[in-house]
């Protein structure tokens, strides 16, 4: 039998969403197994698929951040003009251009998706915004948090959404605080929603509108050190997340219907830590940072029963009033 949280929304209304701790016999049944494959030797981590249909991945290795293709090959760094900059989070635009970084000296920017990456543009300065990444439509960025210093820790400031353009700095929207640290805030394909991690709840994730238009619902009701890394499928139907059960144990990866219901592992019997994961636009691969490098898990499998339990996309459009 399902439990149910509250959340309350701005215009007063109250929604029941279904808590994680719903008793289903399909707890028990493991998706079918992942394969995976190590795609580079070095201190990878950070790694994001592009969502143009060119099969890239961006990361960042000792600070400095690399494209590379899925397939493997040879990787092109585009921040080698950036010299004694501390790169991370990188996060591609819609169209594969672009890649949006956060550098702990000056604040989010943006550049060319190439080896020619000497023209960076600033689009929120100061530093205490991190965690950038594009929506769908190019639009906007989502960060964990605004303001502060550079080398603080400002995402306990709630997620923010900034215009994607030159002084969009200077209108932010904050779309929620809960309080404790957020952070990995990442669009939905439609752009009509962002999932986050959230420590006030033992570290658990966490799904708002993007407007701001309602309070966060809590996603996962997972126990133990905490789940990280949100990232969506590319058709909404699903989120992989990072969690790890005690600090003695690896972090794995997770799966979760978006819309609610029982999570379970992608490859629980890897034998090595995984974390940071990032959707392929196709839905067929997960990419993660592993041990050594980054890593790239196949033949992702949802169990059936899984799948008839949870609720449907629709669903959580109805829960929050979102018609597109």
């Amino acid at each position: 039998m399902a439990t149910s949280a509250r959340v309350h929304t701005r215009r007063g209304l109250w929604f029941l969403v279904p808590a994680l701790t719903l008793c289903l016999a399909s707890l028990s049944a493991s998706a079918p197994a992942a394969t995976y494959t190590q795609l580079t030797t070095d201190t990878g981590e950070d790694p994001t698929w592009s969502r143009d249909g060119t099969d890239r991945i961006v990361y960042t290795d000792d600070y400095h951040i690399y494209v590379i293709p899925a397939s493997g090959g040879p990787r092109t760094e585009i921040t080698h003009d950036y010299a004694g900059w501390i790169a991370w989070y990188p996060s591609w635009s819609p169209n594969g251009s672009q890649i949006a970084f956060w550098s702990v000296r000056i604040g989010v920017l943006v550049c060319p998706a190439s080896a020619d990456g000497d023209t960076a543009a600033v689009v929120i300065g100061g530093g205490g915004a991190r965690d950038a990444h594009w929506s769908p439509d190019g639009s906007a960025f989502a960060t964990a948090g605004y303001g502060g210093d550079p080398g603080d820790y400002p995402h306990v400031d709630g997620i923010h959404v900034f215009p994607a353009v030159p002084g969009g700095y200077d209108s932010p929207t904050r779309i929620e605080f809960l309080g404790g640290q957020s952070a990995g805030p990442c669009w939905s394909p439609g752009g009509t929603l962002i999932a986050f991690r959230n420590s006030a709840a033992g570290s658990n994730i966490f799904v708002v509108p993007s407007d701001g238009s309602a309070a966060p619902a809590q996603l996962t009701f997972l126990s133990g050190w905490g789940c990280y890394d949100p990232d969506w499928s590319a058709d909404g139907q699903w989120i992989v997340f990072t969690y790890q059960q005690s600090q003695w144990d690896d972090p794995k990866l997770w799966i979760v219907p978006a819309a609610g219901g029982a999570p379970f592992p992608v490859i629980p019997d890897a034998g090595h830590p995984q974390t940071q994961p990032a959707w392929s636009a196709d839905g067929s691969r997960i990419v993660y940072t592993g041990p050594g490098g980054i890593w790239v898990a196949s033949d992702i499998g949802i169990p059936s029963s899984i799948t008839e339990a949870s609720w449907s996309w629709g669903r959580i459009k109805a829960l929050f009033g979102i018609r597109s």
